[in-house]
């Protein structure tokens, strides 16, 4: 119901803003504005593999966050 993705949209929004600067840059970047990997890289200053790496650890520590774990 709507109740329920309003409290899972209000999580990820807390999880995100635990994360590196890094991580929430590209998680926005690829998710909220629809960027690609080539848009991202020449906005953050940073090689496409790195852009890939950073929302591969973002989305894995989102997870961990979301389920109340530790992340690195």
């Amino acid at each position: 119901n709507e109740l329920d993705k309003g409290l899972d949209l209000n999580r990820v929004k807390d999880a995100i803003k635990q994360l590196g600067e890094d991580q929430q840059n590209v998680l926005i970047m690829r998710f909220v504005e629809d960027l690609s990997y080539v848009e991202i890289s020449a906005a953050l200053d940073k090689s496409e593999g790195a852009i890939r790496l950073i929302q591969h650890r973002a989305i894995q520590n989102l997870k961990k966050l979301i389920n109340g774990e530790q992340f690195i």
